[in-house]
C-alpha cells in the first residue's frame, strides 16, 4: 500500500525525542514520501507539574493537538506516526485531544536495541478485565479505571485518593501467569488489545453507569499505549476524565494531574485563522506594550504625586476624597510598590495561558487568551488597552497577595479566601482605571454621572474579559468559586447602574458582596469544588441567597418572575446580556426589602 504523506509526531517530556532518531526508523520508501515532523515538547513544564500546576501544560497540549489536526487535514491522505517519552497524563491528554478520527501508529522505544521499534509483530499479551459493570445502576458517582500493564496498581492507592464510594472499579490487567513490567508490551497488536479493552470498558460505563460524573484513570503503561488509550476517551461523548501522576515517594502516591473535559476537546478542534494570528502579533507588539507602558508611567506619576506617608494606595488618586470616604481595602499596597518598571512583553506566543517571568521581567501571552480578550473588546484597540490595564493592575496586586505561579501551589483548597482576594484585586483594578481616566481622559469622568457611567461600563468590560478566561464548550462544570466571582460582579454592576448617588455606588463596591447560587449538584474532585450547572440537586430548591445591604438574608427561589433555570442556561451558554437582565430582577427583589443599596451615614 502506497503512502501519500507522512506526519511524524515526536513527543519529548521525560527526555528529548530527536528528529534524527525518528527518521532513522523510516524505511527507504518512507524516506522518499513527503513528510512533516512535528515536535510536541512538554519538558519545560516539569517545574510546574512538580508543584501540582498542570494548567499551563493543558493549554499547550490543546494548541498542539489543534495544530496536529490541521496538519493532517492539510496533507490529505496522511499516515501519522507517534514517538513519545513523556509524562503519562500528558500522553493520555495528547491522544484524547488529537482524537480517534485519525489512525495513528504509535511506537515504543526499545531500550535493548536503542531504537523506536516494536520487538515483535505478533500479539503475545494475554489480558483480562475485572469489575466491568453488567447491570444498570442509576446512582450518581465516580468510576475508577486501572490499566495495569507496566506495574500493578494497589487497592490502597485507589482508596487513598478516591475512598471506597465508587460506582465501579474496573481493572485492565495481565493474566495471572504474567507479571507487569516495563517491557510487557511487545507489539502494536498488544497495544491495540489494551485499546480495545478500554473501549469496551467505557462502553459498559456508558450503558450501565449512566450517572457517572467523572472517570478516574490510573494508568501504568508505556507511552504508545497511553496515547492510544487517550484516543479512546472521546471527550465529547463521555464524562470528564481525571488523570493521575504516580510518584513512589509522594503521599498519596497518585497525585491529580490533568482533568480532560468536553470543552478541552472543543478547543482542540479550533484552529486560529491567519487573521487571528496577525491580530495577536499586533497585540503583542503594539497594543499590550502600549498598555503596559501606560500602567508603568501612571504608577510612576502616582508615586511622584503622593504626599501621604500612610502608604494607603488611593491617597495619591486625583479624586482621593471619594475613596477616602469608603476606605476600600486600605491595606493593599500602592501600585508603584508592586508594578515593575522594567517589565516588557514577549513578542512570541506563550504555551501556557499567560505568565510573568520575574527572572526576565517579561509578560508572556498565549494566543487563545489574546483572541478571547480581543473578542471581549470587539477588536477595538482602545478598549483592549483598557482591558489590559485592568488585567495588569489585578495581576500586580496578586503578587502582594502571594498569588503567583511560584507560591500558589494548592491554593485552590481555600475557595473563600480566593474569592475575597479576587474581589479585592478586581476592585483595585477598577478604581485604578478610574483614577487613570481622571488624569488622562478627564472629560470621560468630569461629573458624578459620568463617573458612574464609567464604572458600569468598566465592570461590564471586566465581566466580559472573565468569560475570555472560560472559553471552550458549554460552561457546565465550573468551580464554585468561579461562579461566585461572576455572581459578585453581576450583582455589583446592577447596584452601581441603579444607584442614584455616586457615593452610594462607591460604598457598595468597597466591600465584597455575599451572594450564592444553590440547587445545582455539587461535586468535589480532589482539590476542586465544582458546581454542575446542567444537573439539579433533587434535595434542594433552586435559589439565590443574598445578604442585602441592610444585613438581611434574602432567599430568591425559582419562579416565573425570577427564572433561575434560565439563569443556569445563560451561564452555560455564556449569555452575558441575559445574565445582566436576570440581575435586574434580583435588584427589584432586594429593593422590596429596602436592601438593594447601602445607606450613607452622615
Amino acid at each position: 500500500m502506497s503512502i501519500a504523506n507522512l506526519l511524524l509526531l515526536r513527543h519529548s517530556g521525560l527526555r528529548e525525542v530527536s528528529e534524527k532518531e525518528v527518521l532513522d526508523e523510516l524505511s527507504d520508501t518512507e524516506l522518499r514520501v513527503p513528510r512533516q515532523v512535528h515536535h510536541v515538547d512538554t519538558t519545560d513544564f516539569s517545574t510546574d507539574i512538580d508543584a501540582g500546576n498542570w494548567q499551563s501544560s493543558e493549554q499547550y497540549l490543546i494548541e498542539q493537538a489543534s495544530h496536529i489536526r490541521q496538519l493532517a487535514d492539510e496533507q490529505g491522505d496522511t499516515e501519522i506516526k507517534y514517538y513519545g517519552l513523556a509524562e503519562i497524563p500528558h500522553t493520555l491528554a495528547l491522544g484524547a485531544l488529537v482524537g480517534d478520527e485519525r489512525h495513528v501508529q504509535a511506537f515504543d522505544f526499545d531500550r535493548d536495541q536503542n531504537k523506536w521499534a516494536w520487538p515483535s509483530v505478533e500479539q503475545r499479551l494475554q489480558l483480562r478485565t475485572e469489575g466491568v459493570p453488567a447491570e444498570r445502576v442509576a446512582s450518581n458517582g465516580r468510576v475508577a479505571i486501572r490499566v495495569e500493564i507496566s506495574s500493578s496498581i494497589q487497592d490502597a492507592d485507589i482508596l487513598a485518593v478516591l475512598g471506597s464510594d465508587l460506582l465501579a472499579d474496573i481493572r485492565i490487567r495481565l493474566h495471572d501467569e504474567q507479571t507487569p513490567m516495563v517491557k510487557t508490551i511487545g507489539s502494536a497488536a498488544d497495544a491495540q488489545q489494551v485499546r480495545q479493552l478500554m473501549r469496551e470498558a467505557l462502553a459498559a460505563v456508558a450503558e450501565f453507569r449512566p450517572g457517572t460524573e467523572t472517570i478516574h484513570l490510573f494508568v501504568a503503561a508505556p507511552a504508545p499505549v497511553c496515547f492510544l488509550i487517550g484516543q479512546e476517551l472521546r471527550l465529547r461523548n463521555n464524562p470528564p476524565f481525571q488523570t493521575y501522576r504516580f510518584r513512589k515517594q509522594a503521599e498519596p502516591r497518585y497525585q491529580e494531574a490533568l482533568l480532560l473535559t468536553e470543552s478541552d476537546a472543543t478547543a482542540a478542534m479550533e484552529e486560529l485563522t491567519e487573521e487571528q494570528l496577525r491580530r495577536n502579533q499586533h497585540i503583542r507588539q503594539e497594543v499590550w506594550p502600549t498598555a503596559l507602558r501606560n500602567v508603568l508611567d501612571y504608577a510612576a506619576s502616582n508615586r511622584e504625586r503622593s504626599n501621604d506617608n500612610s502608604g494607603i494606595w488611593y491617597r495619591a488618586f486625583a479624586k482621593k476624597e471619594l475613596f477616602s470616604a469608603v476606605h476600600p481595602f486600605p491595606n493593599l499596597p500602592p501600585l508603584w510598590a508592586v508594578a515593575n518598571e522594567h517589565d516588557t512583553v514577549d513578542p512570541e506566543p506563550y504555551h501556557g495561558e499567560f505568565g510573568h517571568d520575574k527572572s526576565s521581567n517579561t509578560w508572556r501571552l498565549n494566543d487563545g487568551l489574546l483572541v478571547g480578550l480581543s473578542n471581549a473588546t470587539r477588536g477595538k484597540d482602545a478598549e483592549l488597552q483598557k482591558l489590559i490595564r485592568l488585567f495588569l493592575y489585578h495581576e500586580y496586586v496578586h503578587d502582594y497577595h502571594s498569588l503567583t505561579k511560584y507560591n500558589a501551589t494548592d491554593v485552590g483548597r481555600f475557595p473563600n479566601c480566593l474569592e475575597r482576594i479576587d474581589y479585592a484585586a478586581d476592585l483595585y483594578a477598577l478604581f485604578h482605571e478610574l483614577d487613570f481616566a481622571s488624569i488622562y481622559d478627564r472629560n470621560n469622568v468630569a461629573s458624578d454621572d459620568k463617573i458612574k457611567h464609567f464604572l458600569v461600563n468598566t465592570i461590564d468590560l471586566m465581566i466580559r474579559s472573565m468569560w475570555a478566561f472560560d472559553a471552550g464548550g458549554e460552561f457546565n462544570r465550573p468551580q464554585i468559586r468561579r461562579v461566585r466571582r461572576y455572581l459578585n460582579w453581576y450583582w455589583r454592576r446592577v447596584q452601581v447602574s441603579r444607584s442614584t448617588d455616586l457615593k452610594i455606588a462607591l460604598k457598595a463596591l468597597s466591600t465584597p458582596p455575599t451572594i450564592e447560587l444553590a440547587g445545582c449538584r455539587l461535586q468535589i474532585e480532589g482539590r476542586r469544588e465544582l458546581m454542575l450547572l446542567n444537573k439539579l440537586d433533587p434535595t434542594t430548591d433552586l435559589s439565590i441567597g443574598l445578604v442585602t445591604e441592610n444585613e438581611r438574608m434574602l432567599r430568591i427561589t425559582d419562579s416565573t418572575t425570577i427564572n433561575i433555570k434560565a439563569l443556569l442556561n445563560a451561564f452555560r451558554s455564556r449569555d452575558h446580556e441575559e445574565i445582566k437582565i436576570f440581575f435586574e430582577g434580583v435588584f427589584e427583589e432586594a429593593l422590596a426589602v429596602n436592601g438593594a443599596l447601602p445607606i450613607l451615614l452622615t
